[in-house]
């Protein structure tokens, strides 16, 4: 079974490395952090995800993606003027995303999975934007770069998070 806490400990640490790739999946291409993440950590583990588990994974998302994208606006909104208030809605935000993270794995423990090569976020990029325009191709592919789970130099990082 998939343990929503070494899903959490591996995404700190990737996040740490690629937050602005991240971001710009989120902002320009609505693709959900928590999901890029799980992609990515279940090819670091040799799992591939097929059309349908990333239907149901997406499907799980549906309830909180809503809310989180309102309190995210609203915080954006804030700190300009609420420097405490901004924070108290950080603090929020990072609370449903954990949630988020939560579900996710709650979901991946339903579904079969294939142990295999594969690129999952690819194939989530796909499910969300068909046409794949080449902007989005590129910052799929600096990610996996950033994010290289080869063995050697950059595994030692997520030795403890496997």
């Amino acid at each position: 079974m998939w343990q929503t806490e070494d899903f959490w400990q591996f995404s700190l640490a990737v996040y740490k490395e690629a937050e602005h790739l991240c971001l710009q999946l989120q902002n320009r291409y609505a693709m959900n952090v928590n999901l890029v993440l799980l992609c990515l950590f279940l090819q670091h583990r040799s799992f591939t995800l097929s059309d349908k588990n990333i239907r149901a994974l997406v499907s799980t998302l549906a309830d909180t993606e809503s809310l989180l994208q309102s309190l995210r606006a609203l915080r954006r909104q804030t700190k300009a003027f609420d420097l405490v208030a901004y924070q108290h809605l950080l603090s929020g935000e990072l609370a449903l995303e954990k949630r988020q993270q939560a579900d996710l794995i709650a979901c991946l423990n339903t579904q079969t999975l294939v142990q295999a090569e594969g690129d999952n976020l690819y194939l989530y990029a796909l499910a969300l934007n068909p046409a794949m325009p080449h902007q989005l191709k590129t910052i799929l592919s600096k990610l996996q770069t950033e994010t290289k789970f080869d063995q050697g130099q950059n595994d030692n990082k997520f030795q403890d998070l496997s």
